[in-house]
């Protein structure tokens, strides 16, 4: 009897062939599932790396040195993907790219029952956060919206008065001699006050000379922590063969201190028994002593539960929110005839006190946060994956107009910083800070403007976050004639943790206050 000895190919050379051998049959599974749905597949990127797709992946990463990202991904979606789709191996997993409007809206709506989050966001945050609307698919996260959307009603939003304390902190802080000063730090500061108030009731005063919680080191740890995800992002495909990351470990425990600190205060205050028929819903929330973890407590008084549902909605408002405003800063700074245009809007209001309406009634002032967003809005990706086979309208074939087939199992990227660069909707200043653009009756972008995302998944905060912005604008429109850019770097310069953000920071400078 002849005895057959495999070659000793190592652990890689095994991993290398069982690779092979799932792509040949998931190639063959692809191949039948076209002719039974009779449509077209995507165009392929020619990867020089058929395995794992690493040439493109250093491609795109040389090209963030560079800080010509946009660019770099513009030519892929021209040469490979008819200008608006392709597909590539990421790492090895099979990923479709659009820039397709399109394809946004039947991922993030015709088709959302085909597309989920939680394969891989519960990768990327386990075991930090595991529940709530940010990681969790079906029944829970449907639970988790609905639990935090009456959270965000217009009555915690437009309290107008209560926002004004932190900026007036804020303007304390502000050169008066027209010396150069970094906003953006300040702004992060900022959001943190606001985020720990309307979370816990307490603000955190960062923007005090005393902070009631030890700002550096808490902000440093939200800083490794985030860092930490977005690693993970980057090598997921990897993460079972990695080894456990010990400070991002140590920098997520840090943050959930803090915030076990605020629950178990928030559970002890929690005397009397839940009525069983008490839902937060019914309560009023008009009261200045609303919080949303007091809202919470009375749904459940699961720690772990808590500390995910505020996390949830804590990360945008650290980060994403002050990214966002600064980007602002960043654009007005670099436009001082938008400024000037800004300032005579907001100065016709007079003495009269800010409110919801008349900030939302300021058409010049809402045109230049919205073209801000369109160009840099600080959550400028979205990442889905695909949870069962499915035909999607645009796509496929070379020129990507027909349908085409995505298998489960296929990460979908849709680069939204792109889309809403398009020339073919936006114009030939596309890449332009323009905001007059938006004073055009024609302009009616539905998917091709997506700086909240869309569809069932859209972001709850979005008219509270807007609300802020134009408040904060506003304030700081009345008590300075002039803001100017003492960057010598004219280029925005990405750089990402939870969302994006200036690398180099928003260094510019106020004069003529107001006296």
């Amino acid at each position: 009897m002849r005895v057959f000895i495999l070659p000793d190919v190592g652990i890689v050379g095994l991993l290398i062939l069982c690779t092979l051998v799932w792509k040949f049959a998931r190639f063959i599974r692809y191949q039948l599932a076209l002719r039974k749905y009779k449509c077209s597949s995507i165009n392929w990127y020619p990867h020089k790396d058929p395995i794992f797709g690493s040439d493109l992946f250093r491609m795109v990463e040389k090209s963030k040195q560079r800080n010509d990202t946009i660019p770099t991904l513009r030519r892929l979606f021209e040469k490979h993907g008819g200008g608006k789709t392709f597909q590539a191996l990421t790492l090895g997993i099979t990923t479709v790219h659009s820039i397709d409007p399109r394809m946004f809206r039947a991922v993030l709506k015709e088709e959302i029952h085909n597309f989920g989050v939680e394969p891989l966001r519960k990768t990327f945050y386990d075991p930090w956060v595991t529940r709530g609307v940010l990681v969790s698919d079906g029944e829970e996260w449907k639970m988790s919206r609905t639990i935090l959307r009456p959270l965000f009603q217009k009555s915690q939003y437009a309290d107008l008065p209560g926002l004004e304390i932190h900026v007036k902190r804020l303007l304390a802080l502000i050169p008066q001699d027209g010396a150069t000063f970094d906003i953006q730090p300040l702004l992060c500061r900022l959001g943190m006050d606001i985020a720990t108030e309307y979370l816990f009731g307490e603000s955190s005063e960062s923007l005090l000379p005393r902070p009631r919680i030890d700002i550096t080191r808490f902000s440093a740890a939200v800083e490794k922590a985030l860092k930490g995800v977005q690693r993970r992002v980057v090598l997921r495909p990897l993460l079972p063969f990695l080894p456990e990351n010990r400070e991002w470990r140590h920098a997520y425990s840090e943050v959930d201190e803090l915030f076990d600190q605020y629950i178990d205060r928030a559970l002890a205050d929690r005397k009397a028994p839940i009525s069983a028929t008490e839902t937060f819903q019914d309560q009023p929330r008009t009261e200045p002593s609303f919080t949303m973890l007091r809202e919470l407590v009375k749904e459940s008084q699961d720690r772990h539960f808590l500390r995910n549902q505020l996390l949830t909605v804590f990360l945008p408002m650290y980060q994403a929110a002050p990214f966002g405003l600064s980007d602002i800063f960043f654009q007005l700074a670099r436009s001082p005839n938008t400024w000037l245009k800004l300032r005579a809007e907001v100065l016709e209001l007079g003495d009269t006190p800010l409110t919801f309406e008349s900030l939302s009634s300021m058409t010049y002032l809402q045109c230049v946060i919205k073209e801000s967003l369109r160009l840099l809005a600080p959550l400028d990706r979205i990442l889905r994956i695909c949870t069962q086979d499915c035909v999607l309208p645009c796509g496929g074939g070379i020129s990507g107009e027909e349908p085409c087939l995505v298998q489960r199992g296929t990460l979908i990227d849709m680069r939204s910083n792109l889309m809403q660069r398009d020339s073919t909707f936006w114009g030939p200043d596309a890449n332009e800070f323009r905001p007059e653009r938006w004073l055009d009756p024609t302009l009616r972008p539905k998917w091709e403007y997506v700086p909240f995302g869309g569809g069932a998944r859209n972001c709850l905060a979005q008219r509270m976050t807007m609300t802020q912005f134009a408040f904060i604008i506003t304030r700081f429109v009345q008590e300075y004639e002039v803001l100017e850019n003492r960057d010598p770097v004219l280029e925005f310069v990405d750089e990402y943790s939870f969302s994006k953000r200036s690398q180099n920071g928003v260094k510019i400078a106020f004069s003529s206050p107001k006296r």
